[in-house]
């Protein structure tokens, strides 16, 4: 059992060891300090009285840089099994310290030394004085700062003492005890190093004054009093290459080519950028809608479709009813009609219903999304096809909603 808490502490100092190079402090060398533990004492299994805890104290200095000398006290009393009486062990010894890593917030130690032990049982005048001889491994761990004068550290230690006495009534020969400490050591008098000595740097050109220094300044002529970002150089937040201070439609979308204003390219000059102008010579002064083309009498709607037999919009249907509701709102004085259409299937009452919701259907979309025109909902059925009702393909054409301009034009 002992053999086995001493192995566990030995790979807690060697993960102690591991993490040594955590933190760089100054070493204790010339420090003197007070290490008082709470002790818990593992005896010889020979012995009479039984395992309890005890403290200990010891009064040290660091008189090289990775050693220490200490004297220690260790106070125990063991009751026995049996009767009202204890046995006491007071150890006192003289123990040196040799630690790794002097300058970590780490430091494991293996510690050593020899004293004299007073064995005693309750109740008996006489007590036994005997050699002791102790050796174990340790760490320091630093509590704050440990750079100062005084400085605070927790100690864990295990020792393996041995104590010199013959055969007695009530104890064995030569008995081997492990003490287990933790604990506080209190450091007085440390070195303090001096202060780093001030660099002082000269200041860095700054020769257009934007607040970037010019060795990282990749803009090196902005002009005075332009917003530049880390680099020097003037915000551009659409990325069109074209800066901020002079951009003049900033939120371009990526990729657009513009002029040197900022703006998407229009080159029909028609209102409607080249990226989506779906007739990009448009002749000047005609009215186009959202995608370049002149509207003549009726803006129509190609791919807006419904449920089958319903006059639920599907949700392909929602780029073109936007492209026909960003219309509505270039020429709001517009009167429209909105009207429905369906092929020659099912009875002509029937469609014609169909029509009508299918119709409005499409005026509360273009409403609810911000269109503002007088319109009207008109539903005409299967009347007026556009395509042969006897192919899918022509039905197909002929199951329409468009957008009459009644006036306004």
């Amino acid at each position: 059992m002992k053999r086995l808490i001493l192995g566990g502490l030995l790979a807690a100092a060697a993960v102690g060891c591991g993490s040594a190079q955590a933190a760089d402090v100054y070493d204790d060398t010339g420090a003197w300090y007070l290490a008082p533990m709470a002790q818990y004492t593992l005896l010889d299994t020979k012995r009479i009285s039984r395992d309890n805890v005890g403290y200990q104290i010891g009064i040290g200095k660091d008189f090289a840089r990775n050693w220490a000398a200490e004297i220690d006290a260790s106070i125990g009393s063991f009751k026995i099994p049996g009767s009202g009486a204890s046995q006491k062990l007071y150890g006192y010894s003289v123990d040196a310290l040799y630690k790794f890593f002097p300058s970590s917030f780490f430091r494991p130690y293996l510690i050593g030394g020899f004293g004299v032990m007073e064995d005693s049982i309750g109740g008996h005048t006489q007590a036994d004085h005997s050699p002791l001889a102790e050796g174990g491994i340790g760490l320091l761990t630093g509590i704050g700062s440990q750079t100062g004068a005084t400085r605070l550290q927790f100690r864990t230690e295990a020792k393996y003492r041995t104590e010199f006495i013959n055969a007695r009534y009530f104890g064995p020969k030569q008995p081997g005890d492990v003490l287990l400490s933790a604990g506080i050591q209190v450091m007085f008098g440390a070195p303090v190093p001096e202060p780093p000595k001030p660099v002082v740097i000269p200041p860095k050109l700054d020769s257009d004054g934007d607040g970037v220094t010019d060795d990282i300044d990749r803009c090196p002529n902005t002009p005075a009093g332009a917003k530049v970002d880390q680099f020097g150089c003037e915000f551009d937040q659409d990325g069109d290459g074209v800066v901020d201070r002079l951009d003049q439609c900033p939120d371009t979308p990526r990729g657009t080519p513009v002029d040197a204003k900022g703006c998407p390219l229009d080159s029909d000059g028609d209102g409607v950028p080249d990226t989506i102008d779906k007739c990009p010579n448009t002749p000047k002064g005609d009215k186009v809608d959202s995608v370049g083309c002149t509207i003549k009498d009726e803006i129509k709607l190609h791919g807006v479709n419904f449920a089958t037999d319903s006059a639920d919009l599907v949700q392909a249907s929602d780029v073109i009813l936007s492209y026909g509701a960003d219309t509505l709102k270039k020429y709001p004085n517009l009167v429209i009609e909105v009207r429905g259409h369906t092929d020659s299937r099912g009875s002509k009452k029937h469609n014609l219903l169909l029509s009508q919701r299918r119709a409005e259907s499409v005026m509360r979309y273009l409403k609810e999304h911000g269109v503002t025109n007088t319109m009207t909902a008109k539903g005409y059925g299967q009347e007026n096809p556009i395509a042969d009702n006897r192919t899918e393909e022509g039905r197909l054409e002929n199951r329409r909603v468009t957008l009459r301009i009644i006036s306004g034009f």
